[in-house]
């Protein structure tokens, strides 16, 4: 087999080292949540109105079709959403989702997700989370589990990353179906609508509920409208 010639082998290591690089830019971002995927992945819009989706780093919580999924969301919900945040870390994840810590008024969202029994401590990936917090996750699953809080009522929970894992499940994140922006649902007429549809940015912002997919939206009740066709 030949061997590649040493300057496309020296641009491959350049590329690899800018792809780390960029990966591992420490990053600081604050704004407002304007949607919650799931018990650990959320979307906020920063100042610059570019949406990010955000990976809470160190839980992993259930996913929508396990036990307690849908109260994980709904709890992590009930912390942030419509909240300004603060973001802080440095990894972007495979699906181009900004891995980090969650604040709402000082208060990390990760670690309370994992303290009310709605996340594990995400021990594979320790290392995303603050050396000087990673003591508190664990201890915080310890005393939930202890405690019999939330996912813990069960006897034998299956963690996510093993539901993940089994076959026929997508392990792709729906939170990145809808990259380019949330979709938008009216409260009253139990409408939704995606970004490209024409009557998108008319619903009035007190009647707007956001989601992640148009799945989400319609097991929320919610049917597409007819001139996004």
């Amino acid at each position: 087999m030949k061997q590649a010639p040493r300057r496309l082998v020296g641009l491959a290591c350049l590329l690899a080292a800018l792809v780390v690089n960029s990966a591992a830019a420490p990053f600081d971002l604050r704004g407002k949540v304007i949607a919650i995927a799931d018990g650990d992945t959320l979307r906020i819009l920063p100042t610059d109105k570019q949406p990010r989706i955000i990976r809470l780093n160190g839980i992993d919580a259930p996913e929508s079709g396990q036990a307690f999924g849908q109260a994980s969301k709904g709890h992590l919900s009930d912390l942030v959403f419509g909240k300004d945040v603060q973001v802080f870390g440095s990894k972007l994840d495979r699906y181009g989702r900004y891995v980090g810590t969650v604040l709402v008024n000082g208060t990390d969202a990760n670690l309370e997700q994992v303290r009310a029994g709605m996340a594990w401590f995400y021990r594979e990936y320790a290392g995303d989370v603050p050396a000087d917090r990673r003591p508190a996750y664990e201890q915080a699953e310890s005393d939930a589990r202890a405690a019999k809080r939330g996912l813990w009522r069960d006897l034998n929970p299956t963690p996510p990353w093993a539901f993940r894992a089994s076959p026929g499940v997508n392990a792709t994140p729906a939170s990145t179906a809808a990259a380019t922006g949330p979709i938008i649902g009216n409260r009253n007429s139990k409408i939704y609508h995606w970004p490209s549809c024409p009557d998108y940015s008319k619903i009035a912002e007190r009647n707007r509920i956001y989601f992640d997919t148009t799945a989400a939206a319609e097991r929320a009740g919610f049917r597409a409208a007819r001139n996004c066709r």
